[in-house]
């Protein structure tokens, strides 16, 4: 389902984003600020009617990003959709949005458990700031870009060769990974429709599935959950490919 922000909100095509404490740690510490650099470069390229701007107050912004204890790769970016009177808005329009991700996020190798590379971690920010912008679980990606509703991992020998598969390969048909980041025509298009006006009132209530899948959008007391990505619980590591003598391992991410 595609959600649109508040009018106020939304005729000045920004999001004021801000971090809360958890987020100036490491591995997350200045992730934020490049983040917003690739969502309003991709803004720009697709002409998706919204950027996104820091803000120092997290009590002020429209959006937080903050994040929650654990290791695996899971985000959520739940909407908050009630007028002050504390009753649903009739148009769904969404006045805030706080995304949580895992504070120390980790992946299985054939070496061992590890910290998970910085380009993922960007891939993830950005797949929650992309579900900030409005737009539910049903408008996942279905083809190649960072909006895929069950994204996998590219692990390489080291942190900085990891990466996420775009799902496309190369002329030597390695397979292609994010960053840089891409976004198809399908998701922009949906971007573009949450910030036109509302377009549907929320859905009444639907029901988080397993471990290791998406979690179904959900209406409870903090508003819509928006979205969320999940690594698969069952990770069956394996060769993939050879690139410059290093070895990638497939994880599926649910």
């Amino acid at each position: 389902m595609i959600n649109s922000w508040r009018e106020d909100i939304r005729t000045t095509g920004k999001l004021r984003i801000a971090e809360k404490a958890g987020f100036k740690q490491a591995p997350w510490k200045g992730l934020l600020g490049r983040a917003i650099e690739e969502f309003n470069a991709l803004s720009k390229k697709h002409d998706l009617l919204v950027t996104f701007v820091a803000d120092s107050q997290p009590g002020q912004s429209n959006v937080t990003v903050d994040t929650v204890a654990g290791s695996s790769l899971v985000g959520h970016a739940p909407f908050q959709s009630f007028v002050p009177e504390g009753k649903p808005d009739s148009d769904g329009r969404v006045f805030r949005c706080d995304i949580t991700l895992p504070s120390d996020p980790k992946v299985n190798t054939p070496q061992g458990q590890r910290r998970v590379g910085s380009g993922v971690l960007l891939v993830m920010l950005v797949h929650e700031m992309v579900h900030a912008c409005g737009l539910s679980n049903e408008e996942h990606s279905k083809t190649t870009d960072l909006f895929l509703a069950s994204p996998s991992i590219l692990i390489g020998d080291r942190q900085a060769e990891d990466s996420v598969d775009s799902r496309r390969t190369a002329a030597d048909k390695t397979r292609i990974g994010m960053p840089p980041l891409l976004l198809d025509d399908n998701t922009a298009e949906s971007i573009r429709k949450s910030w036109r006006g509302p377009v549907a009132a929320l859905p009444v209530l639907a029901t988080p599935i397993g471990a290791g899948r998406v979690a179904s959008a959900q209406r409870g007391p903090a508003g819509l959950v928006a979205g969320s990505i999940t690594l698969a619980a069952s990770r069956r590591p394996g060769p993939l490919s050879a690139r410059a003598g290093a070895t990638r391992v497939l994880q599926v991410w649910g």
